[in-house]
């Protein structure tokens, strides 16, 4: 193919003989677990890394959506402080202070403050607010025999160095875990950052997200292979940032102010159903997180960034999001002729 041809061709211009060019890669042992337990890392030669034909997923029954187990046994959504997994550390403050103290040069009292100091530790049901959206979305959109969890997630992530007890980088569980852990089967789409409480940034809603307006303008068909994950509150993740996920089973019109969410942080007998947006921006706002919102000039249902995640369902697929950007881009002209 020519994608193929032109990689090696790079490739070689790096390396002599395109017969010794190798990479790293990860053989899987066929089990169907994404957990690495069975795989082996080892080199490989580029022809096996590059097939003639491209490997993805057939269609099956281990495609399908796995939710229907924690909805029954009234998990789901996956809560951060559901006792399975709400004290499985994430990381330990006192190491990432001090590696922020000695390797990035920051005083000692900003490193002790980069991270807030539980008497429990820093923990999923302190701080899993991603990790338990993410652990959601591979539940909609991975495999049903792997059945992720918060708790499996937050391990994976330790054991692949996506973050340590001494430290942790945001930015790579968008993509690279959730490509990781699905051998490529889910993967990050597309994805925009409005910088919330940011000076100088306008400030972004549901309705004006195009990325969102895209998803929710989807027919439900094809809407089933994508999760929309939204983050609130403040840019910087240390603190007074929120994830969540788009309900898909109500993900609402493009135009319309409020979302349906599946929230890691909302209660488990919540009064009102669907829990929406304002929900948890009412609900968040109590406590020293709203205190941190309202000294930001953070709006209720204002967004602070949006990711979209796509699976490939069968071999023939051409496209990951082929569908979902003509809707964005359908969306788009909606909004440019409304400015007009």
């Amino acid at each position: 193919m020519k994608f193929e041809d032109d990689l090696v061709s790079t490739l070689t211009k790096y390396f002599a003989d395109p017969d010794v060019i190798k990479v790293i890669g990860v053989e899987d042992s066929g089990d169907g677990n994404a957990d690495g337990e069975d795989d082996d890392f080892k080199l490989f030669d580029a022809e096996e890394v590059l097939p003639k034909k491209r490997k993805r997923p057939a269609a099956s029954a281990s495609n399908t959506l796995g939710i229907s187990a924690p909805r029954k046994s009234g998990q789901w959504p996956f809560r951060q402080d559901y006792p399975e997994w709400r004290d499985d550390p994430m990381w330990v403050q006192e190491k990432v202070a001090e590696v922020h103290h000695k390797y990035n040069g920051a005083s000692l009292a900003a490193a002790q403050g980069l991270l807030h100091r539980y008497p429990e530790g820093n923990t999923i049901g302190h701080e899993g607010c991603l990790t338990t959206s993410l652990a959601m979305g591979l539940r909609l959109l991975g495999p049903a025999s792997k059945g992720w969890t918060p708790r499996t997630l937050n391990r994976e992530a330790h054991k692949r160095l996506f973050y340590t007890e001494a430290g942790l980088s945001m930015v790579p569980l968008y993509a690279d875990l959730v490509a990781d852990v699905t051998n490529g089967n889910v993967q990050l789409c597309a994805q925009e950052q409005y910088f919330s409480g940011e000076p100088r940034w306008p400030k972004t809603y549901p309705p004006g997200s195009t990325l969102l307006r895209g998803y929710r303008a989807l027919p439900a068909s094809q809407r089933g292979d994508f999760v929309v994950m939204l983050k609130i509150g403040t840019q910087d993740d240390t603190f007074a940032s929120h994830y969540v996920l788009v309900d898909p089973d109500q993900s609402g019109s493009p135009d319309e102010e409020d979302v349906a969410l599946l929230d890691p942080a909302q209660p488990s007998r919540p009064r009102v159903k669907p829990w929406m947006l304002s929900d948890s921006c009412r609900y968040l706002n109590d406590g020293d997180i709203g205190r941190e919102w309202r000294r930001a000039g953070i709006s209720p249902l204002q967004l602070s960034g949006v990711w979209v995640f796509g699976r490939w369902r069968h071999r023939e697929q051409q496209s990951l999001a082929g569908v979902l950007f003509q809707s964005i881009v359908g969306q788009d002209a909606i909004l440019r002729a409304r400015a007009s």
